[in-house]
This record gives structure tokens, C-alpha cells and sequence, in this order.
């Protein structure tokens, strides 16, 4: 080589690593992902008031939350993820804990994510029966502010297609009860009477109380075949030496003599029956370790973006198949299926529309143009479709 090729060569090479450097910081800022990196620098707090059910004392107050925001182009519908807090039903807090650090490092990644309140229990303390009173109550403030929410969504910019309902130990079972138990599978010791349906009463404003997703972060349950073939994906979030909460299976917990299963056994029940499951265990035997340490408080936020991510893909796929492919109506419609079995008609918006039994034809010709989801159920199992006005 010549010495001025040689002389060449040296500065394309300069020139060249030069470029990379410069490119380099932008090329690492556009490989970004929204939702499961941390995007947006500035959070803003919102507190409100959702409901103001009547408690175990038989007084009314506030119920309320805190709603976190990314700083962001708000023309932009975002995921909402709700956050139910722990404490045996008896104490807890939206505030407790490091849920306000994980519920800004959700919404640096892009979420809007909700720390909800709920009725605690009643004075006796969590024996069965009072336990079973408190679920029916949460449950039904699970509902009411899901509901609220959805009818709020275009002032809070949200997606109503991807919310995700999550909670730590007591809050993770009011989130089980919530999406994966119907009211005919109640067990035993939660007396409805005088208690409303699971559905509650509070903000019937037409939306249903259905999310895109469970996050179970450390919650127990007494029978895993709650959860059905076509129930919402799941996430288990669990310390694998939990106390308080087996892992797997016990026949009873540290606050109730009776049995029940922890992570590894829904996570199991719901890849059995080809359900979205993620399952992480921290190495630790402390019950709140994914909220108590600030070092696996970064895992757990991990955990639920990626879990939440991989579902938005999902039902991203997912609609664009069905923008292309539903069951075309026009002035009626025939909701077919096996005998007992009833459904629930929604429009793209998420509101209640028409429900009953199957086999049922229904008249559309006043309907508006746009797609409706039908959800059928029948022995245990749902059966769900698109189908699109013309």
C-alpha cells in the first residue's frame, strides 16, 4: 500500500469511527421500547374519588386512588395498570410499601397505572366468615373502579382494551375473585346474603369490569379450578420460600386454617389450559419481598412490563386479524351454542350492549356500523367472537 493510499485508508477509518460514536447514543435511544423501558423522565400524580360505598360499620366514605402519568403525547391511548395494595384485609394503604416508586417506574415506561382503595374487613379480624364478607366487598370495589375508569378514559387517555388488574396478597386475591370466579363457584364460607352480587352497584355506567390481564403478585387461592379454558392471561409473582404463602400448595395459610394454593399452582392450572402464564419466583422468604426491597422492586416492575408487553402484542395481532376476518351482519343475528349457556354482547368501546341466553336472534337493523364482541358461555368454558355491523 502506498503512503498516500495508506494515509487515505487511515482517515476513511477515522471518519468512519467518528460516525459510529456519533450515531451510537441515538441508534441506543431508538432501540428503546415503550412499555417495557423507561422512556419518559417526568410523572404526574393524580388523585381522585371514584365511589362512596356503604362499609362494614354501615357509614359511607371516599374511596379513592392515585393515577399516575407519563409526561407524554396525550393524543396517545395508554394501557392502564391497577394496583389493589396488600394487608389481610384489616390495614394497607395506597401508599404503602414502595407502590408509589413502582407505580412511577411503570409510568416512566409509558403505563398509566391506578393505586387503588377498597373497604377493609370488619373488626373481627379475618376468620372465615368475616373474610368472606370482605371478598364480596372488594371484589365489588374492583368492578366499580374498573367501570369508572373506562367511562374516564378519554380524560385519562386510555386504552380500555388493555387494562390490567394486579394487587399483592390480599389485593391479589380480590383480583382472582374479581376476574376468574363467577358467582355459582363461590365457596362455601363467603355469605352473600344481605352483600349484593359480585358485580356491586357502584358507577353502572354501561362499561363491563373486564381487563386484559391478572397480575398475582404473591396472592393465595382455595381451589386453582376457578380459572377456565378463555380467562385473561396471568402473572405469578411469588417468593419461592413465601411463609405467609405456599408456594405451591398448603392446607392452610399464616392467617387461615384452610387450604390453599400459591403461584406455581396457577401458573400451572393456566399453561394447562393453554392460558398466557408467566411465573417468576424471587430466591427469598420474606412474603412482600418484591415490594419490601428496593433491589427486587426493579425486578417486579420488570416482571409486570414484560408480562403486560407480550399480552399488548397480543391483542395488537390479535385485532388486526380481526379487522380482516369477523362474521359480517346486517339486520339480525343468530347467537348459537349449547343448551343453559348465556352471553354478553359489547361494543368496540367496552359498553354492555345486549346479554341473555344462546340460541337467541337478535334484531340489529337500528345498530350502529362497527365491530361487537360476543362472549358465550356454557359448562364452565367461554367461547368468544368478533363479528362487525356493515
Amino acid at each position: 500500500m502506498s503512503k498516500n493510499n495508506e494515509l487515505g485508508f487511515k482517515q476513511v477509518l477515522f471518519y468512519t469511527i467518528i460516525a459510529c460514536l456519533l450515531v451510537l447514543p441515538f441508534s441506543t435511544r431508538a432501540a428503546a421500547v415503550e412499555y417495557l423501558d423507561s422512556l419518559y423522565k417526568k410523572v404526574v400524580l393524580i388523585p381522585i374519588g371514584y365511589d362512596m360505598p356503604e362499609s362494614w360499620s354501615h357509614t359511607k366514605s371516599q374511596l379513592v386512588a392515585d393515577v399516575y402519568f407519563p409526561q407524554a403525547d396525550t393524543s396517545v391511548k395508554r394501557p392502564l395498570i391497577i394496583f389493589m395494595h396488600g394487608g389481610a384485609y384489616t390495614h394497607g394503604h395506597i401508599n404503602d410499601f414502595h407502590v408509589p416508586e413502582m407505580c412511577k417506574m411503570l409510568a416512566n415506561k409509558g403505563y398509566v397505572v391506578a393505586s387503588c382503595d377498597y373497604r377493609l374487613g370488619e373488626a373481627g379480624g379475618v376468620s372465615p366468615e368475616n373474610l368472606g364478607k370482605v371478598i364480596i366487598r372488594t371484589v365489588q370495589d374492583a368492578n366499580s373502579f374498573i367501570r369508572y375508569m373506562k367511562e374516564k378514559a378519554p380524560s385519562y387517555h386510555i386504552d380500555t382494551n388493555v387494562i390490567f388488574l394486579s394487587g399483592c396478597s390480599a389485593g391479589a386475591v380480590t383480583c382472582i375473585y374479581q376476574q376468574y370466579v363467577h358467582h355459582d363457584e363461590l365457596p362455601g364460607f363467603i355469605d352473600t346474603v344481605g352483600h349484593g352480587t359480585m358485580s356491586g352497584e357502584g358507577n353502572l355506567n354501561g362499561h363491563s369490569s373486564s381487563v386484559a390481564g391478572v397480575i398475582d403478585m404473591w396472592g393465595p387461592v382455595n381451589d386453582t379450578g376457578w380459572i377456565h379454558r378463555g380467562d385473561p392471561p396471568l402473572a405469578c409473582l411469588q417468593a419461592k420460600e413465601d411463609p405467609c404463602v405456599p408456594f405451591y400448595y398448603k392446607k392452610r395459610s399464616c392467617t387461615l386454617d384452610m387450604p390453599v394454593y400459591g403461584s406455581g399452582s396457577l401458573h400451572a392450572r393456566a399453561q394447562h389450559l393453554g392460558i398466557y402464564s408467566t411465573l417468576f419466583s424471587y430466591p427469598s422468604e420474606v412474603h412482600n419481598i418484591g415490594l419490601d426491597s428496593t433491589y427486587y422492586l426493579k425486578q417486579t416492575v420488570q416482571e409486570i412490563s414484560k408480562f403486560c408487553y407480550h399480552v399488548l402484542q397480543s391483542k395488537a395481532a390479535e385485532q388486526t386479524i380481526m379487522a380482516v376476518t369477523p362474521s359480517v351482519f346486517t339486520n339480525s343475528i343468530e347467537i348459537s351454542g349449547e343448551q343453559n349457556g348465556k352471553y354478553e354482547l359489547f361494543n368496540e368501546a367496552g359498553k354492555l350492549v345486549h346479554s341473555g341466553k344462546v340460541n337467541a336472534t337478535l334484531n340489529t337493523s337500528n345498530w350502529p356500523s362497527g365491530r361487537y364482541l360476543i362472549i358465550r358461555k356454557w359448562q364452565g368454558e367461554y367461547h368468544n367472537m368478533w363479528i362487525r355491523k356493515a
